[in-house]
């Protein structure tokens, strides 16, 4: 997920609970692709349920932040710099990954699976599915917000700023990305899935306009509101969501009301909990988490097979573990290594 600048602003001190929500937010992530739907998951019902809301809930968080008060250029600049140089350090990773472990599955585990790795930038940005299967899945939410918050420029810049013209015409786009999914039209670089998206961004950029959402201290409020939106979540999820590949089993209304109720109420709870150390670390460095964590999981699945047999809550348990330390490891190098590639530091200067 994209941090947010560290940097002191005026009027706008660092809130720890938005990184507790980023934190949340990529532990959701990252539990499901550990899960890999066998064991929390395996129940379509509770599945469907977090899948609702587990994306929006990055896009909702990006758009609470966004915003064009030093320019289109300087914002183009700064998105470059936390999206697209880390997503291009991310893919670059990818590649020697995608060598290294086939090398090592094949010569030292004697691993003979037919799955067959494609790491290459065709199959990442435009091919999106098929019978090769891309390592590093995650960082395609990287593209997909870059281009959601192009889209959302444009918008900024023909409506002249009008937030709520910006919040119609985003639903606008949403259903005509929705639309491409319910007749399997895929567009590259996820341009698809952006526009399927762009309604979360706008709500997030609403919330935080217009309402007090990030600053309110009515703790009975919250969580009348928080349990509203909890509720509305639970009836309202439909079927199978996957915005990745832009398909949906759930109708329109389904996707829309469940998605952003979901996303506010873990935003609501997130505020309630206000702060949890390792969670919030996680959280403020969210984007090393998810450009790394398929990597681990990839590593240790297989050796973690051979040594578990028959328990597949614990191997689930021990694999999330080992994968959660291992990207907390990654964001300490990480960041004292190569800033400039991690969205740490800018890499090109306004």
């Amino acid at each position: 997920m994209e941090k947010q600048n560290n940097a002191p602003r005026a009027g706008a001190p660092h809130l720890d609970f938005i990184d507790l929500a980023k934190g949340i937010c990529i532990l959701f992530v990252v539990s499901y692709h550990v899960d890999q739907c066998e064991v929390l998951y395996r129940n379509q019902s509770v599945n469907n349920f977090f899948m609702s809301f587990r994306i929006p809930f990055y896009f909702m968080l990006s758009g609470l932040f966004i915003s064009f008060n030093s320019g289109y250029q300087a914002f183009f600049i700064k998105k470059i710099n936390r999206l697209v140089i880390p997503c291009t350090f991310f893919f670059c990773l990818t590649i020697v990954y995608a060598y290294v472990f086939t090398l090592v599955r094949s010569k030292v585990l004697g691993d003979s699976s037919d799955v067959i790795f494609d790491s290459s930038l065709y199959n990442f940005l435009i091919q999106e599915s098929g019978k090769f299967y891309y390592p590093n899945i995650p960082i395609w939410f990287l593209v997909s917000l870059f281009t959601t918050y192009l889209l959302y420029l444009f918008l900024d810049f023909v409506t002249r700023q009008n937030l709520y013209i910006m919040l119609a015409l985003s639903f606008v786009f949403g259903i005509g990305g929705y639309l491409f999914g319910k007749n399997e039209v895929q567009i590259p670089f996820y341009l698809d899935s952006s526009m399927t998206c762009m309604p979360f961004v706008a709500v997030g950029n609403v919330l935080r306009k217009k309402t007090d959402i990030l600053h309110s201290r009515n703790k009975k409020l919250t969580i009348g509101i928080a349990l509203i939106c909890l509720i509305a979540t639970a009836v309202t999820y439909g079927g199978d969501v996957t915005f990745f590949r832009n398909a949906y089993e759930a109708t329109i209304l389904n996707l829309y009301i469940a998605g952003c109720s979901g996303s506010i109420a873990m935003i609501l709870l997130s505020k309630l909990i206000g702060r949890c150390p390792v969670v919030n670390y996680i959280g403020r460095y969210s984007i090393i988490v998810l450009g790394t964590h398929s990597f681990f999981i990839g590593l240790y699945t297989p050796v973690l097979t051979r040594l578990i047999h028959g328990n597949v809550l614990m191997l689930k348990a021990l694999l999330l573990v080992l994968v959660v330390l291992s990207c907390i490891f990654c964001i300490y190098a990480m960041r004292r290594l190569v800033p400039w590639f991690v969205a740490q530091k800018d890499l090109i200067r306004a």
